[in-house]
Order: C-alpha cells, then sequence, then structure tokens
C-alpha cells in the first residue's frame, strides 16, 4: 500500500509561470471543476492590450484633428487675404473712375474752349476783313485789326495746347483703368485660390476622420429570461452626432458573452459585467450588470396561477 507525504506549502517548489497550473471553482450547475490559471492570465493580457490600443487610436485620432483645424484656420487665413486684395482693386478701379470723370469734364471743357477760340478766330478775321475795306480810310484801323487778328491767333493756340493737355490725361486715366482690371483680375484669381484652399481643407477634415464623442447613452435589458429567443442587444449611442462609432464590448462570460456589434447571447443564469468602450474616448467607459434569470410563473394569489385569455400559461 503506498504511503503519501504531507508536506506544508511554504515547502513546495516555487512555480515560475502559469502553464500547467489550475484552481478550483464551481460551475453552473454547482459541479467541481478546474479553472487555468494560463487562460485567466492570457484573457487578462489580451484586455489590457485592447485598452492599450484603443486608447493609443484616440491619441492618433486627436492628433489628425487637430492637423485638420490647421489646415482649416490656414485657408480662413488665405481668403482674409484674398478679399483684402478685393477690396484694394475695388478701391483701385474708383479711383480711376474719378480721374477718367475729371478727364472728360476737361476734355470737355478743352472743346468748349476750342470752340470759343474758333468763335474769336473767326470774329477776328471778319474783324480783318473791314480793316482791309476801310485800310484806305483809316491806317490807324487796319493796325488795330492786324492786333486783334494776332490775339486771336495767340487765342486759337492756347486752346489747341489745352485740347492736347485733356487728351494726354484722358489717355493716362485710361492706362489707370486698364492696370486696376489688372488688379481686379489678380484678385478673382486670389479668391479663387482662396475658395480651392477652403475646399482642400474640408476635404482633409472628412479624410481625417469623424469627430471625437464627448458622450455615451446605453440601452440594454437589464434582466433576460432563460430560453428567452428574442434577439437583445447593448446600443450605444455617441454625441455629438457623427463621432466614431468604434465600440468594445467585453462581458466576463458568465452568464452572458457579447458580439462585436453588441448582441447578447445567453450562456446561462447569473450575473455578467460588461465594459463598453468607446475607443476614440475610452475615459467615457461604463460597466454594466445583466441578470440572466430561468422562467417563473405569475401567480393570481398565493394559491392559484395566472393565466392569458387564451388559457395559456404567462411566464416571466
Amino acid at each position: 500500500m503506498a504511503t503519501f507525504t504531507l508536506k506544508k506549502i511554504s515547502e513546495l517548489l516555487a512555480a515560475s509561470d502559469y502553464n500547467g497550473l489550475w484552481t478550483i471553482g464551481v460551475d453552473s450547475q454547482n459541479r467541481s471543476v478546474k479553472i487555468s490559471l494560463s487562460w485567466m492570465y492570457t484573457t487578462k493580457t489580451a484586455m489590457e492590450e485592447a485598452t492599450t490600443a484603443a486608447n493609443n487610436a484616440a491619441t492618433n485620432a486627436n492628433t489628425k484633428a487637430g492637423l485638420a483645424n490647421d489646415a482649416a484656420a490656414l485657408a480662413n487665413q488665405k481668403a482674409a487675404a484674398a478679399n483684402t486684395a478685393a477690396q484694394n482693386a475695388n478701391d483701385k478701379a474708383a479711383l480711376v473712375q474719378q480721374r477718367l470723370d475729371t478727364a472728360d469734364a476737361d476734355h470737355t471743357r478743352a472743346g468748349q474752349d476750342h470752340e470759343a477760340a474758333v468763335g474769336d478766330h473767326t470774329r477776328a478775321g471778319t474783324d480783318h476783313q473791314t480793316a482791309s475795306d476801310d485800310h484806305t480810310q483809316a491806317g490807324s484801323d487796319h493796325e488795330r485789326a492786324g492786333n486783334d487778328h494776332t490775339r486771336a491767333e495767340g487765342d486759337h493756340s492756347t486752346a489747341g495746347d489745352d485740347h492736347s493737355t485733356a487728351t494726354g490725361d484722358h489717355n493716362t486715366a485710361t492706362g489707370d483703368h486698364d492696370t486696376a482690371a489688372a488688379d481686379h483680375t489678380a484678385s478673382e484669381l486670389a479668391t479663387a485660390a482662396a475658395i480651392a484652399a477652403t475646399e482642400d481643407a474640408e476635404d482633409i477634415i472628412e479624410r481625417l476622420g469623424t469627430l471625437t464623442p464627448t458622450g455615451m447613452s446605453l440601452e440594454y435589458p437589464e434582466r433576460i429570461t432563460l430560453g428567452n429567443l428574442r434577439d437583445h442587444f447593448i446600443k450605444a449611442t455617441l454625441t455629438p452626432a457623427g463621432s466614431g462609432k468604434n465600440i468594445l464590448y467585453l462581458a466576463d462570460g458568465k452568464a452572458i458573452d457579447t458580439d462585436p456589434d453588441g448582441r447578447i447571447n445567453v450562456i446561462a443564469p447569473g450575473w455578467s459585467r460588461v465594459h463598453v468602450i468607446p475607443t476614440l474616448n475610452t475615459a467615457l467607459y461604463r460597466t454594466i450588470q445583466i441578470q440572466v434569470s430561468r422562467p417563473t410563473m405569475r401567480l393570481v394569489t398565493s394559491a392559484s396561477m395566472r393565466f392569458l385569455g387564451s388559457g395559456a400559461l404567462r411566464l416571466t
């Protein structure tokens, strides 16, 4: 007959890892079962790694959002510069128009002076003819007529100079108007470039992804009856609208388990804890509890059962 020597725990060898180590537990049917410590350690490590990856993804998303904001700010600056250039072009166009108006007025006055000079010249010619007719009668009258003719020619020459000056001013105003038109064209090109930069910034923002959530609300059944065939879900709603919808559902696997889309899979009667984690902002995570209970019968009194109108039993 074999004999066994009992040892204290302090006399046993120390384990260097979890492989091959087991502990004792009780399953849902109240049976003694063995549990692998290696499996428990692997599950815990996987959950920690998933949480770290979620935090890293949230940090990357926030960095990209910052870059998008910088791009939008740069586009706004370019748009403001384009608006300033357009305003400057409009101011130059107004100044050129003012110069054109002044040149037109000068040209009109020069024309009027020219007509007056022509009239004076005509009158001088008439006076000269009269003086010539009266030359034989009055030499002094002829001399005065000659002087009048000389003055008329001077007035005519002055009017011609004024007309030339007005024409030069008109040509200068026309050149200024052409310069202003070129400036206005450059302003339109700058405005188009600013609009294109704004569209590029909006496209960058759209490509970088959605907003980081700042709030989360949950809808879920707190109690599920064992054998109920209806589909049950944990529904998470993130705010603001447009936030990233990446959510992790981590159940302990005692009474229920969860699919990646939040669907609940019943395992056995009891309680289970579920961690609901939005990966773009893990600080919003929530831990909920869901109970799975066996069907129970509703009673009217302590001694009478409750039936439906059809005569069927009503279970809850």
